[in-house]
């Protein structure tokens, strides 16, 4: 490309931007419009940078700049590790000497946090740099002609989808042979020799469908795009593998892109369900610079709707004598049966909170729907049939309607704890040991980390505390039971309440996280969790090193 025409597209840029009034943009548009720009310009340079460096894997290092234009366009709409973004950017610093195309998405990344008017003249600099690299460029007044179309639709309001808004022969000719020779895991011109190890491009297919998809406008499962863009060896920082020859990069990112096409990612409605188990969420009290513990919506949206009320009310109505009844009976039974006491305490708890309902208008659903599992996992016990004898039908009979009550009116709540119900402690860890982690979570929320984020209020506080003196007295039950069957249900009730809390402290991590202005996200974190293990202890390992680091 003449430098006339790198002449040409930076005054055109520039007038169209001042022309536009770059006030009225939003940062991200400039930052979008920038990695679009060179987007188009890829497959250009890499044929160029084919014949200029030949054979040789590391004359033009491919992986650190798509990485970076992966990772860049993720930012804009997803959280991506700031490390991340900062070793890339030192690293194509360090490439740009080789390349204009190196210097144009080291200038994109560098771009991300600068003030509007800044930003407009990085994305002036980038048009000039990406045009500049290559002997192979398109032609300029197709490049404007797409950017103007670009900045017409970010202007009115809209996202482009496609990558291009017209055809260019040129454009089609070159990525087409190179998807070609891709494909046939060729790195050459179709014409020249092949790489001596032809493995090299026998991973890149994930790379080839990625920019398909976004010259086609199609979306890509943004979960896998994240877990690809924060693939990094053990050990080193996150730049080192992409930096390397590609082979084991690629390899990394072929097994990610074949696990989310078989349906075995990490979906976002699985990593939703598991962060919504959490008992609730956390906001900042700007007054006392504490985090403050905030139920779910979905625990109370029914409540605050007087016509869902009446009918919960009306439907309780009948139950509630029934349940009356029974717990009457077993009464008149109190010392005659072992663990009826249990039984007519959470009875109680459940008709008390019904009570409340028609004075004040609120229900802890979260309270009734745990209060019911306890019970259903006592009636559902075979020693329950010979200790209760005929009173052990009528309570099954009670648990059932509590459940279809509540499976009428507060689905959503009992769908958010039971995704807890798979995940166990694994078969070598220790249950104290895994208290003991959560245990360092609490102390961790006490203090904000040390001063890092604000601490947990000491109320919502001490909501944790009592459930981690719960779990020591269970782990010491579990080490005195004398049965199997006991065993196994303290376990699932640790195992229960500790994946329940841990995940609670992932959301107070991410929302102190916010206000402190420390990036992370606690779907990053089980993410990163599900790739590891699925056990509890493996659980409470990340979520301690998401809240401490």
């Amino acid at each position: 490309m003449s430098l006339r025409d790198a002449s040409t597209v930076r005054d055109r840029v520039f007038q169209s931007l001042s022309s536009a009034s770059t006030p009225d943009l939003a940062q991200h548009f400039l930052f979008s419009m920038g990695q679009r720009w060179i987007l188009r310009q890829l497959p250009s340079f890499i044929v160029y940078s084919r014949s200029r460096w030949g054979h040789s894997a590391y004359g033009f290092p491919f992986s650190p700049v798509l990485n970076s234009i992966l990772s860049g366009g993720l930012s804009v709409s997803s959280d991506v590790s700031e490390r991340l973004l900062l070793e890339l950017q030192d690293q194509l610093h360090e490439l740009s000497g080789k390349s204009h195309f190196y210097l144009a998405c080291w200038r994109l990344l560098s771009s991300r946090n600068r003030s509007l008017p800044d930003q407009a003249t990085q994305l002036i600099e980038i048009a000039s740099d990406a045009i500049s690299s290559s002997t192979h460029s398109l032609p300029a007044n197709w490049l404007i002609e797409q950017f103007e179309t670009d900045l017409a639709e970010y202007r009115s309001g809209n996202t482009p989808q496609k990558l291009n808004s017209t055809a260019n022969g040129q454009f089609d000719a070159q990525w087409q042979a190179l998807k070609s020779s891709m494909a046939n895991k060729q790195l050459s011109e179709p014409n020249g020799d092949h790489w001596v190890n032809r493995e090299h491009l026998a991973n890149w297919t994930f790379w080839v469908d990625w920019y398909q998809t976004l010259l086609d406008g199609e979306p890509f499962d943004e979960d896998m795009l994240l877990e690809i863009a924060h693939i990094k060896e053990e050990g080193e920082n996150y730049a080192y593998l992409w930096a390397q020859d590609p082979a084991e990069a690629n390899r990394r990112v072929l097994e990610i892109y074949d696990r989310f096409h078989s349906g075995n990612g990490p979906k976002n409605a699985d990593i939703g369900d598991l962060l919504s188990a959490s008992l609730v969420r956390f906001e900042l009290d700007t007054l006392h610079n504490l985090m403050i513990a905030i139920p779910f919506e979905e625990d109370w949206e029914h409540l605050s709707d007087a016509g869902a009320l009446d009918a919960l009310l009306k439907d309780v109505e009948d139950f509630r004598e029934d349940l009356q009844l029974f717990c009457q009976a077993l009464e008149l039974e109190d010392g005659g049966m072992q663990g009826v006491g249990l039984v007519r305490t959470y009875l109680g708890a459940i008709l008390a909170e019904f009570e409340k309902a028609e004075t004040v208008g609120s229900l802890r659903v979260g309270r009734i729907a745990e209060w019911r599992r306890l019970l259903e996992t006592k009636a559902n016990k075979e020693s329950t049939a010979l200790e209760f004898g005929d009173y052990a039908e009528p309570l099954r009979s009670a648990v059932g309607n509590l459940t279809q009550l509540l499976q009428k009116h507060f689905a959503t709540t009992i769908a958010r704890f039971s995704v807890l119900r798979g995940i166990h402690m694994e078969a070598d860890a220790k249950p104290w040991d895994v208290v003991a982690t959560f245990a360092e979570m609490i102390k961790d929320m006490r203090s904000g980390v040390d001063g890092k984020y604000p601490a947990l209020a000491k109320t919502d506080l001490a909501i944790f505390e009592e459930v981690l003196d719960s779990l020591n007295a269970k782990v010491r039950e579990l080490e005195a039971a004398e049965t199997e069957e006991q065993r196994s249900s303290l376990q699932k009730e640790i195992d229960f309440q500790l994946a329940r809390m841990m995940v609670s402290v992932s959301m107070y991590r991410e929302d102190a996280g916010k206000a402190a202005k420390v990036a992370g996200t606690a779907a990053d974190a089980m993410i990163k969790w599900k790739k590891r293990s699925d056990g509890l202890q493996g659980l409470g390992q990340v979520i301690l090193d998401f809240l401490q680091n």
